[in-house]
């Protein structure tokens, strides 16, 4: 790494380089205003190795100090409750949460990332390999997102994922508002003249 000036492993899967593309870029910005000002749940999918990993990390890393930011992978967090306890201790919840319903934790979730957002903080929930999601935890991250007519909450969500990830998320969207509050957008592996650049 020291001969050619890098600041560490590129091939380390554990701590990936990010390496921007026009492509990766535009969806980038994409996901900041997406993450701040839409009404919809936004999914990036790839097969492995597509970079799914490195973009979500560098949108993370890109987030300013008024953002609350929670990031974390499917593997982390396997029912409804651990992934709303992950959710709470990442932006900063600190009264008493164990005894409470999921839906009495969602609404506190939810109340907080409100009062937050009241302040200029937005909430911003980053979960990736979101595609071995259990079926429970895609349902209550969607009303942890939507209430029951699809309004939207205080709190975004961003999941990353292999493509199985869309049709699994439509799966717990009603039809009628599939098209209205999902944003799909897929990412391809390098290139040959990106990996040569690379």
């Amino acid at each position: 790494a020291d001969s050619y000036g890098l600041q560490g492993d590129p091939f380390n899967p554990n701590n990936p380089l990010f390496f921007s593309t026009p492509q990766l870029e535009k969806l980038l910005r994409l996901c900041n205003y997406l993450a701040r000002f839409s009404r919809k749940l936004v999914m990036v999918t790839g097969e492995v190795g597509a970079g799914k990993t490195a973009l979500l990390e560098h949108f993370v890393n890109q987030q300013e100090d008024q953002e609350l930011v929670c990031f974390f992978t499917a593997v982390d967090a396997d029912t409804p409750k651990q992934v709303l306890y992950e959710i709470a201790g990442q932006i900063g919840i600190d009264e008493d949460i164990e005894d409470q319903t999921l839906e009495q934790l969602t609404k506190t979730i939810c109340d907080f990332s409100l009062q937050r957002l009241e302040q200029g903080k937005c909430c911003i929930v980053v979960i990736d390999d979101a595609h071995q999601l259990q079926q429970p935890v895609l349902e209550q991250l969607y009303r942890l997102t939507f209430d029951a007519a699809g309004q939207r909450s205080a709190v975004s969500i961003l999941l990353g994922g292999q493509p199985l990830l869309v049709e699994r998320v439509e799966s717990v969207t009603p039809p009628e508002l599939v098209s209205k509050i999902l944003f799909h957008q897929s990412i391809n592996a390098l290139n040959y003249d990106e990996m040569v650049q690379y």
